[in-house]
């Protein structure tokens, strides 16, 4: 058991994602200043992601997509999006989800124009013509492991290519590295950052407003 844990911190050290997500996080605990990267892609519609059977890929824009579903597909979505799916349609969301059978393997949220985020801190965050945000990825624990994030994230790239949208961003924290490396695998770098305080203050943004997405901080009432 001992020789196991060795073997799987010295892999650990080897990845330079881990390392660097380590290295950000003693930032943090020492001077209480966080950082998220800003990841960005160019969407095309020309590639054909394959997700191996039985998953199945859904796109849902509408509450008469949600429908077509079981219905305990929404009880499972609304669990983890922080919004519901309803409110989400309402704000002209997209959800994509990778479904095994009836239960739900991994989802994602995808918005536009204006989104209010409470990550790093309460920020209200704007997008030019054409480019999107992700917002929300999340793969159940059974399922991972399997490089799912990464696939579901390079279909709702594809089918947001189709609608004729060019970009798509995301912010992800800088300790989160297997967040990061999906992104990284599904051919997303990156484009900004996001500094800011463990005490709710934004400190800067550097390459944001360059990459399509400007950033106010605002306080809640």
């Amino acid at each position: 058991m001992i020789t196991a844990h060795i073997h799987h911190l010295v892999r650990n050290l080897t990845n330079r994602s881990y390392v660097s997500a380590g290295t950000y996080w003693a930032i943090r605990r020492l001077t209480g200043v966080q950082f998220h990267f800003v990841y960005g892609t160019y969407l095309n519609s020309s590639t054909s992601t394959q997700v191996a059977l039985p998953l199945e890929f859904f796109v849902l824009e509408s509450e008469a997509d949600l429908k077509k579903l079981p219905k305990n597909i929404e009880i499972q979505l609304n669990e983890q999006s922080g919004f519901s799916c309803r409110d989400l349609f309402e704000q002209n969301a997209r959800i994509y989800l990778l479904m095994d059978g009836e239960k739900l393997a991994c989802q994602l949220n995808i918005r536009q124009s204006e989104v209010v985020v409470d990550s790093p801190v309460d920020l209200i965050l704007r997008f030019e013509s054409g480019t999107v945000f992700l917002n929300y990825l999340y793969t159940r624990d059974a399922y991972r492991g399997h490089g799912l994030a990464g696939k579901l994230i390079s279909l709702a790239c594809e089918d947001l290519a189709r609608k004729g949208l060019h970009r798509c961003l995301a912010h992800i924290r800088a300790t989160n590295h297997a967040s990061l490396s999906s992104f990284r695998k599904a051919g997303w770098t990156t484009c900004g950052r996001i500094i800011s305080s463990t005490s709710g203050r934004l400190i800067a943004a550097p390459g944001c407003e360059q990459s399509g997405m400007q950033i106010t901080q605002f306080k809640r009432v």
